[in-house]
């Protein structure tokens, strides 16, 4: 299937890897459209050269239970404001991937770079965390 964009969704826009990611597809010719969270001081986007839409914000103290609520509110909206049934989302984290598959089947590539679940203090959400995350792994 040739997908007519690439949609990307990402948690923590700062990080080296998602711009370069981001790029990497701009390069090969693909139009691309980009979604974050704010992130305090981990959301400079200036000089990527392509559009930014912040679609919730997560400060850096925000507890883990509660960031999955901003993090599902943004997917949705994402969902809406994306219809056409030719887009590829692209998803960064555990997180995002397992919030994404519960609204939608349209197809995605999931990027998993840390194991977030060994850094979660809360056990409850450590296991889960983990759980998703091998569940995932066997998916793709």
């Amino acid at each position: 299937m040739k997908f007519s964009k690439v949609v990307f969704i990402a948690n923590a826009l700062g990080q080296p890897r998602v711009k370069k990611r981001i790029m990497q597809f701009i390069r090969q010719g693909y139009k691309v459209e980009v979604y974050g969270f704010d992130r305090d001081k981990l959301t400079d986007v200036s000089g990527w050269g392509v559009e930014v839409t912040m679609i919730g914000r997560i400060p850096s103290k925000l507890p883990y239970a509660r960031r999955i609520g901003v993090i599902y509110r943004g997917i949705r909206q994402v969902l809406r404001r994306e219809r056409d049934p030719n887009v590829l989302f692209y998803l960064f984290q555990l997180d995002i991937a397992w919030i994404y598959s519960l609204q939608s089947r349209r197809p995605y590539v999931f990027e998993e770079s840390d194991l977030v679940h060994t850094q979660i203090d809360n056990w409850a959400c450590s296991r889960l965390h983990y759980h998703l995350w091998q569940g995932f792994r066997r998916q793709h």
